[in-house]
């Protein structure tokens, strides 16, 4: 927030006046920062010079040229000052300690009578020529209908596994309280050897007594949160190393990951290659329309994580009347082949493969994307597939309808099975894995081969300016490195 001085800008529409005002306007769209003051901040004339910009809009609130401040620091009625002073609030929450956590309970939403809010306030956006600023627009829209229909839930003991009673917990918070002051008197009673002991104990026997429950009633939403304490009661280590470089506190370490996902992943555009595909269909168009995303929105998987906007599958699915409002960004999103920079965010998670888990490169990136860029992508898959299918050859497996790596493994056997029964054959295969095949293949390459089938319009802008420069957050405990 400030005096920036900008006064050939209409922010109404986003309107440029000269260079350096396009330039700021390009970067302040480049980090989806849009601009909140509607209203003259000068007193001599109707200019807004005094901007505030923020990524989280909705926290901010009821801002107004503040004329009464205006008027405390004037001196013999001449004013200290031709800009009028801007006030607003900002909403910030009280953490209430670390075993608790806040957050929407999309699980008891209204959905119908959030559908109905849809249909009766719909999304009708301020600035349709920029996509990054009509997204930011979109989810505030988004986040003050979820505000009236979805409610707050706060998780407590949020670092003690569900089968953990309160009895256990009584025992946990007390044995806390007897270690304080031990460090005060300095001396090591016995009672919490004992104590220590005795939540051991009670830990194994609730962990028996929870895992019956689940057999006798086979809830699934228990088992997998039963599953996902069993993954995170093997932690971390403490200490993470990569060749002389070595990381013990969380951000030291988060950035040693960072460089080493970095180091692994391939920038290089250098390729010049000619792709020719003879025989090929032309697609130079993808389905974004609204009964396209319905039936999107209908098939989502509503057990996938939620991104770096905690908004849950199970939303998407159970509000088709979205479905519209998304049609329209992503129609936008088409027409100008600018993909949102916000849609670039993800949460990245270090997932152990094999080997010692204090090496670095003994792990690999899990990435957690948003749901609605995720619907985009398969409007465009849906699209893209039936023509790109006929040039691959049969050979290949995985990630295709009907030739699953399952279906490439009984087939290999059956021809190996052939070979055997006849006689004086000698059977002989060549096993070959790419390293990190996915990270060090180059886009450049892959872009080359859409546009050689007729991705050559917005389209291909749009795959072109999807992921070179997006962002992530590596989350190890509770410090993130961005």
């Amino acid at each position: 927030m400030g005096d920036f001085n900008l006064p050939g800008v209409d922010w109404s529409v986003w309107n440029i006046g000269n260079h350096y005002e396009a330039a700021v306007l390009e970067l302040l769209d480049r980090h989806s920062f849009p601009q909140l003051v509607n209203f003259p901040t000068s007193a001599a004339n109707s200019n807004v010079y005094d901007l505030v910009f923020t990524d989280s809009s909705p926290l901010i609130s009821n801002l107004v040229a503040d004329r009464k401040f205006w008027n405390l620091y004037s001196v013999e009625n001449r004013p200290c000052s031709n800009h009028l002073p801007v006030s607003f609030e900002i909403m910030g929450e009280a953490v209430s300690g670390e075993n608790s956590q806040k957050r929407l309970s999309f699980c008891n939403a209204d959905y119908e009578g959030l559908n109905k809010s849809i249909l009766e306030s719909p999304f009708i956006g301020n600035c349709w020529s920029k996509p990054n600023v009509l997204l930011c627009e979109w989810y505030d829209w988004l986040f003050k209908l979820t505000q009236e229909h979805v409610p707050v839930k706060t998780k407590h003991r949020l670092n003690v596994p569900p089968w953990t009673t309160s009895a256990t917990s009584h025992k946990m918070k007390k044995l806390k309280t007897m270690k304080k002051r031990q460090l005060r008197n300095n001396n090591v009673p016995d009672k919490i050897s004992n104590l220590e002991q005795d939540i051991h104990d009670s830990l194994v026997e609730d962990q028996a007594e929870y895992e019956t429950l689940l057999a006798d009633t086979r809830s699934v939403s228990r088992l997998f949160k039963y599953f996902s304490s069993l993954r995170q009661a093997n932690p971390l280590p403490k200490t993470f190393r990569h060749g002389d470089c070595i990381a013990e506190t969380p951000r030291k370490q988060s950035f040693l990951f960072n460089n080493y996902f970095q180091s692994v992943y391939t920038l290089d555009d250098s390729h010049n290659t000619t792709c020719v595909i003879e025989n090929s269909d032309r697609v130079c168009d993808f389905d974004t329309s609204g009964a396209s995303v319905v039936k999107i929105l209908g098939r989502i998987n509503v057990t996938k994580s939620r991104g770096p906007d905690d908004i849950p599958p199970a939303f998407y699915r159970n509000v088709p009347n979205i479905a519209k409002s998304l049609s329209d960004i992503f129609r936008k999103v088409k027409e100008t082949g600018i993909f949102p920079e916000r849609w670039k965010i993800g949460k990245l998670k270090p997932l152990f493969k094999k080997g010692n888990r204090m090496l670095v490169e003994n792990y690999r990136p899990g990435m957690l994307l948003d749901i609605a860029p995720k619907v985009l992508e398969r409007c465009i898959f849906s699209s893209l597939y039936p023509s790109v299918s006929k040039l691959l050859p049969k050979c290949q497996y995985g990630f295709r309808a009907k030739r699953s790596t399952c279906l490439q493994l009984l087939e290999y056997l059956n021809e190996v099975y052939k070979g055997v029964d006849q006689p004086d054959t000698v059977v002989e295969a060549v096993y070959l894995d790419f390293s990190k095949a996915f990270d060090t293949i180059s886009h450049r390459i892959l872009l080359d081969k859409l546009k050689a089938i007729g991705q050559t319009r917005s389209p291909w802008k749009v795959f072109s300016g999807e992921s070179p420069s997006g962002y992530y957050h590596i989350k190890l405990k509770v410090i993130s490195k961005e």
